[in-house]
C-alpha cells in the first residue's frame, strides 16, 4: 500500500512492497517532509530504502529528525536522482560569482541554495549510524526489482536539461577553445584560479563531495551536465554578475531550483493488484516524457507533481493514466509571485473533470473559503493518509 504522511506543503510517502518483492520487509520512504513533523516515527517498517526525489527543503528537510534518533531504524540504501551531485556543486558555484557578497541575506533563494549544499555535505555522515550501505544515483531505465522502475531523470545530460542533442558538448568545447572566457567573466581571477582550475582539471575538488555511484563515463557525463546548465542559463548568470541585484540572483537561484525539480526521481511500482506513480516536483513536459517510457496505460494511484502546481498539469497524461485516485500533498502555500496558492485552481478543475477520486492532504482554501475538504484517512483501499502529531 501507499501511506501518505500529512507534512503540509511537502512530500513524504511510505511505499510498502508486496509479499514476493525482493524489498518485502523493508519500506520505501519517498521524501521525508520539511522537518516540522517526524515521519520516521510513523513508519510501518523500521528497515527502509530512503528515496530523496530531489534536494529541496520540503522533500529533504525532515532528515534533521535523524539527529539524535535512536538506532532502531535501518536505512538499507539511499537513492538520489542522477546529477544530484552536480546540482549541489552548481548551487555552491553560485556563491563564488562576482558581486554575490552584496546580496547575502537579501533573498529567499539564497537559503534554498544553502540547504541543497548543506544537506548534500552531511548525507554520508548523517546516514552512517543507520547502517546505510550505499548511496546510488538512479536514472530512467533502471529497474530496481521486478516491480519498481525509474522513469526520471534521463541519463543523457542534454536530455536531462531539455537541451538539443550535442549542446552541452559544443558549449564545453567552445569554452575550452576560448580559455573559459565566459566563466572567467563570472568569477574574480583569484576565484577562477583557486577553484575553477581544480574543478575542470582534477574533476571534483570543489568543496562539495560526490556521493552517488555513477558509471563508466563518470567524469565526462558530469562535466557535460554542468556545462549544459551554464549554456542554458548563461544570460541569467551574466545578468547578475553585471547588475549585482537581488532580483537577478533570484533568477539564477530559480534556474537551479527548477532544474532540480525536473531531475526529480519518478518511480513506478507495479504488481497484478497494485500500481502507483510517484512524481516528485516535475513539470508537465517532464511528465509527458515519462509517459513515453511506460509499458502500461493506466495506474491505480497517481501522486500529482509539485503539490498541485499548474506547471505540472498535463491533461493528456491524466487521461492516459486514468487513475483510480490522485493524491495531492499540499499546505495551501503560495509560490513566487503567483496569487493562487498550490494546488492551483486550474489543477483542481482539471482533476474534478478527469479523475474519479482526489485525496487532498489538507483542506483546500481559496480566498479564505474551503472549496475542497481534506481526505479521510483511507480514501482508497490501498492508500492511507497518516496524521503525525510531532
Amino acid at each position: 500500500m501507499l501511506r501518505i504522511f500529512n507534512v503540509g506543503q511537502a512530500d513524504a510517502m511510505e511505499l510498502v512492497p508486496v509479499e514476493g518483492c525482493r524489498f518485502h520487509g523493508d519500506s520505501f520512504l519517498v521524501d521525508c517532509g520539511q522537518g516540522r513533523k517526524n515521519v520516521f516515527n510513523g513508519l510501518k517498517n523500521d528497515s527502509i530504502c530512503l528515496v530523496l526525489t530531489h534536494s529541496h527543503r520540503d522533500h529533504i528537510g525532515g532528515l534533521s529528525r535523524l539527529f539524535g534518533e535512536e538506532q532502531h531504524l535501518k536505512i538499507r540504501g539511499l537513492w538520489l536522482p542522477l546529477y544530484s551531485d552536480e546540482i549541489a556543486k552548481i548551487a555552491n558555484f553560485m556563491f563564488s560569482l562576482k558581486g554575490v557578497e552584496t546580496i547575502v541575506g537579501k533573498t529567499v533563494a539564497e537559503e534554498d541554495l544553502k540547504t541543497i549544499i548543506h544537506v548534500h555535505r552531511l548525507l554520508k555522515v548523517l546516514l552512517t549510524p543507520f547502517e546505510c550501505k550505499s548511496i546510488l544515483g538512479v536514472a530512467a531505465g533502471m529497474n530496481m526489482c521486478d516491480h519498481l522502475s525509474i522513469l526520471n531523470p534521463p541519463i543523457d545530460p542534454d536530455h536531462a536539461l531539455g537541451l538539443k542533442k550535442g549542446t552541452a558538448r559544443s558549449y564545453w568545447e567552445y569554452q575550452k577553445k576560448n580559455n573559459h572566457q565566459t566563466l572567467r567573466n563570472w568569477l574574480t581571477e583569484e576565484e577562477f584560479e583557486r577553484k575553477w582550475g581544480d574543478f575542470i582539471a582534477e574533476g571534483w575538488d570543489y568543496e562539495v563531495p560526490n556521493l552517488t555511484e555513477f558509471g563508466t563515463d563518470d567524469f565526462e557525463s558530469r562535466m557535460l551536465f554542468i556545462y549544459g546548465f551554464f549554456s542554458k542559463y548563461e544570460a541569467q548568470i551574466s545578468n547578475f554578475v553585471e547588475s549585482r541585484q537581488p532580483d537577478d540572483f533570484e533568477n539564477v537561484a530559480n534556474a537551479v531550483k527548477q532544474t532540480s525539480n525536473n531531475l526529480s526521481i519518478v518511480l513506478e511500482y507495479n504488481t497484478n493488484s497494485f500500481s502507483c506513480l510517484l512524481t516528485g516536483d516535475i513539470d508537465s513536459a517532464t511528465l509527458k516524457r515519462c509517459m513515453l517510457q511506460r509499458e502500461r496505460e493506466n495506474v491505480m494511484i497517481f501522486k500529482f507533481p509539485h503539490h498541485g502546481s499548474k506547471d505540472s498539469l498535463h491533461e493528456e497524461s491524466l487521461k492516459r493514466l486514468d487513475p483510480e485516485i490522485v493524491v495531492v500533498s499540499h499546505g495551501n502555500r503560495r509560490f513566487g509571485i503567483s496569487p493562487d496558492p498550490h494546488p492551483n485552481i486550474e489543477v483542481i478543475d482539471a482533476l474534478e473533470e478527469l479523475v474519479s477520486s482526489v485525496a487532498y492532504t489538507n483542506d483546500v482554501i481559496k480566498n479564505g473559503e474551503k472549496i475542497k475538504p481534506k481526505a479521510e484517512s483511507r480514501p482508497h483501499f490501498l492508500v492511507e493518509i497518516v496524521e503525525l502529531h510531532h
